[in-house]
């Protein structure tokens, strides 16, 4: 033990108990020789074992447990075990069927590296349990379960009011709904070639905003809406209104008098 000899139970049948949790995981070397009634020491015989008592470490390393992803996903993560990896296997199944997946080792940190890609706009969205597999070299395995939502769909945005293409001048207000399961990151409108960001309250779905068509020329007034969703999927909605430069014109009526029907007379 640490180098130094200590004394076996038995003489023609012996054994010697070795502290596992005292030497830790990995390969030792346990050297035996016997001394006899006179004192007479006879050559020493070694063996080697490995002392395994700690499945593998695998983890996921490019994401946390719970993100939320969308497009094409490469997923990263590393194993390590004192004994060594003999292989690191991939289940998208529940753990029903697993594949190999390809391990490079790195010597300067002493872990594997592993990594995987996903199409996420092919699954259906939701939570989906996918399992990493990593078997050391004598055989224990560890299973870590790994937790991902998949979002593929863009916030929808809904203009309510005024009705698209109708009557416009001066200060218009838009009053609409924008709505996404992952919840917004940004939502703004472009106008004349300007952006403007539209303010939302948590919890409330509905927006409201301001625009000027005092000043604009054409027949149309073109606004356009944007919104990006937590996990980076976008939404774009063209919108329009009549630019009714007539409409902002104020009208005169004269009241009285009413005509020339009754010319005034004198009395």
């Amino acid at each position: 033990k640490d180098g130094a000899w200590d004394i076996a139970e038995g003489s023609d049948y012996w054994r010697y108990y070795i502290p596992a949790e005292e030497i830790g995981d990995g390969q030792h070397t346990i050297g035996v020789r016997a001394t006899d009634v006179n004192g007479v020491q006879g050559r020493e015989f070694t063996t080697a074992f490995i002392l395994d008592t700690a499945p593998p470490e695998v983890m996921i390393t490019s994401h946390a447990t719970g993100d939320i992803v969308n497009g094409r996903v490469k997923f990263e993560g590393r194993s390590s075990d004192i004994n060594g990896i003999e292989s690191i296997m991939l289940s998208r199944d529940g753990g029903e069927t697993f594949e190999e997946l390809k391990a490079k080792f790195n010597r300067k940190e002493n872990y594997y590296t592993f990594d995987f890609t996903e199409r996420t706009d092919r699954m259906e969205d939701g939570p989906h349990i996918y399992f990493v597999r990593a078997r050391d070299t004598t055989g224990t395995e560890t299973d870590q379960p790994f937790l991902f939502f998949v979002d593929n769909k863009s916030p929808d945005i809904v203009v309510i009011s005024p009705a698209e293409e109708s009557p416009a001048h001066g200060v218009v207000r838009v009053v609409g709904t924008i709505n996404d399961d992952v919840g917004i990151d940004r939502f703004w409108y472009e106008f004349e070639k300007e952006e403007y960001d539209i303010q939302l309250v948590p919890g409330d779905s509905y927006w409201s905003m301001e625009v000027d068509v005092r000043e604009l020329g054409g027949r149309w007034a073109n606004i356009e809406f944007f919104a990006v969703d937590s996990s980076g999927n976008e939404s774009r909605l063209r919108y329009r209104l009549f630019n009714d430069k007539e409409g902002a014109k104020p009208i005169l009526n004269i009241v009285t008098p009413s005509g020339f029907d009754e010319r005034p007379t004198l009395d």
